[in-house]
């Protein structure tokens, strides 16, 4: 419960000089069908940077951890379903939004940008549908 607190507490406070607002999910999701590639991948630029910088700003650093906290964090704020699977050197992300396909392809994208510099794009598997995406991640051991 003090962890969820203290996530909370940090998300809601770092994210204020992000320039972060609340949405509904409603209004996302009606948003989100209309947009472009164009489009899209500003939105990939501006999340994948926001989740750098409160890396960087939480932890003091920016490292594959750190990256996968705050991404953690991120779903969670934005009021999704994340459920991470470790097995051995596979770590493996179920994320449920209900926000359809055009947001499991910005997720995808989102994840594809903030992992390359950590591991080979041959080390990720996506699968994403109308309102879910899975992420599989081989990490070196």
């Amino acid at each position: 419960m003090r962890q969820i607190l203290t996530n909370y507490v940090d998300w809601f406070r770092l994210s204020k000089g992000t320039g972060m607002i609340p949405i509904t999910k409603e209004s996302l999701q009606k948003l989100s069908e209309r947009l472009d590639n164009n489009s899209i991948n500003h939105i990939v630029e501006n999340i994948s940077l926001l989740i750098k910088n409160f890396s960087i700003i939480r932890y003091g650093k920016y490292d594959l951890s750190t990256i996968l906290d705050s991404l953690s964090m991120y779903i969670q704020m934005s009021n999704s379903q994340m459920v991470h699977l470790i097995e051995g050197n596979i770590h493996r992300f179920l994320i449920s939004h209900n926000l359809g396909i055009t947001w499991s392809l910005i997720l995808e994208q989102i994840f594809k940008v903030v992992f390359i510099e950590f591991i080979d794009d041959s080390q990720i598997r996506f699968h994403c549908d109308n309102d879910s995406i899975t992420i599989t991640l081989v990490l070196n051991q």
